[in-house]
């Protein structure tokens, strides 16, 4: 190679079109770039409300599975209040004859506001746009009087079905979810060591007796023990 040929350089052609290849690629890398910056931020703004929406769901449905619970019956625990996005229970977790405890006397209620979902004032989830319960007796009829239920109704509640709706930050993104609970200690007729109740009948035509014990357990829930007793026949005596 010559002294001539080495002064020679890209022509202004050359250079244009090598700064005219490099600004397509730098901007279909811009491009792929702010493309998946927006799917990461949406994915993570839905995983985010998605998250609020569920573990504020979970802990209302965990504490309502527990209302009502009363082990010495003399704490007076159960439903308090229940309005259309309020609610108020109480449950003696202690086991002591009160509900003064910490966590014994609860409330969930929405804070419009600040889009927050709160228990006993202190908020438990956010961006959160709704909140609703739906109160149902032991035939699954739903609940209507109020809001809030009279006493009358509220002392029939045997399930809750709660509704919780979630938003994004841009109000692009909602999710709602909705899940049913069962309190399994409101209206049971007794706890701790049970009622027994025996009915006994004897016939004086014949020589059996029989006797029904009905015994309720620890959840209310009846069962049957049948004893039946027969004296042996008498035979008779040859002359």
């Amino acid at each position: 190679m010559d002294a001539k040929t080495l002064k020679n350089g890209f022509t202004l052609v050359e250079l244009l079109v090598a700064m005219a290849v490099t600004l397509i690629v730098v901007a279909a890398l811009v491009s792929v770039f702010t493309v998946q910056n927006k799917y990461f931020t949406r994915q993570s703004e839905i995983v985010e409300i998605q998250e609020d929406v569920r573990s504020g769901l979970q802990m209302m449905i965990s504490e309502l599975t527990m209302a009502g619970y009363d082990p010495t019956k003399t704490s007076g625990a159960g439903m308090i209040s229940a309005d259309t996005n309020i609610i108020q229970f109480s449950q003696d977790l202690e086991g002591n004859g009160d509900i003064l405890d910490p966590h014994e006397d609860i409330e969930y209620t929405y804070d419009a506001i600040d889009q927050q979902l709160t228990r006993n004032s202190q908020p438990l989830a956010e961006n959160i746009q709704a909140l609703a319960f739906k109160y149902y007796d032991e035939n699954n009829v739903e609940l209507t009087s109020g809001p809030p239920l009279i006493p009358a109704d509220l002392a029939n509640v045997r399930r809750i079905v709660v509704t919780l709706t979630a938003v994004s930050r841009d109000g692009d993104r909602i999710r709602t979810l909705s899940s049913g609970v069962r309190p399994r200690n409101l209206g049971l007729a007794g706890s701790g060591t049970g009622t027994t109740t025996t009915t006994s009948t004897t016939s004086t035509t014949s020589t059996s007796t029989s006797s029904t014990t009905t015994t309720i357990g620890e959840k209310g829930r009846p069962f049957k023990l049948l004893t039946l007793q027969t004296s042996p026949r008498s035979k008779k005596m040859s002359p």
